[in-house]
């Protein structure tokens, strides 16, 4: 939508819109977006997870370098 927008519409104005034509281009141009927007709302996810006391729970018989996981918001089911 965003291609046809932009190249469509304002690619005879416009020539460096051209660029967006090559799938290279949108797939880098989509990755890093990506990466921003992980970027910004991870942190602000991370946190809320903490206030929600969703975290890892280590086992007393595993190595004591793993204690200070003890909190770290994980992904996996319980």
């Amino acid at each position: 939508m965003l291609f046809h927008l932009l190249y469509g519409a304002l690619g005879d104005k416009l020539g460096v819109l051209r660029v967006f034509r090559y799938t290279s281009t949108r797939i880098l141009a989509a990755a890093i977006t990506a990466l921003l927007i992980s970027f910004v709302v991870g942190p602000w996810f991370i946190e809320r997870l903490k206030n929600r006391q969703i975290g890892e729970t280590i086992r007393t018989d595993g190595p004591q370098t793993h204690k200070k996981k003890a909190g770290t918001p994980t992904m996996a089911a319980r």
